[in-house]
């Protein structure tokens, strides 16, 4: 699997957190037409930094991020504002 670093709505520099080499356009995509870029850049953007400094314990924030019960090792980061409902699965590796 092919993998990049978080560019698109803005870089982030970090050496712990990936995304799959699709992961920007998909997003872009997704953002760009709905309505909800400029608030979501913003949510996104505190929850990476609170993911980088409290990796896998970033679950504890609930309202936040969530354990996928029927897919273990998987992970949920939630963003719900209004009828939008949007979810980037992750997981931990090394």
């Amino acid at each position: 699997m092919a993998i990049g670093k978080v560019i698109y709505p803005e870089k982030l520099s970090s050496q712990r957190i990936k995304t799959h080499i699709r992961f920007d356009e998909e997003l872009k995509e997704i953002l760009e037409r709905s309505g909800y870029k400029e608030t979501f850049v913003r949510l996104f953007r505190l929850r990476l930094k609170h993911l980088e400094q409290y990796w896998e314990k970033c679950v504890n924030k609930r309202d936040w991020f969530e354990s996928l019960k029927q897919a273990p090792g998987l992970y949920s980061m939630k963003f719900k504002n209004g009828p939008k409902n949007i979810r980037i699965i992750f997981t931990f590796t090394g």
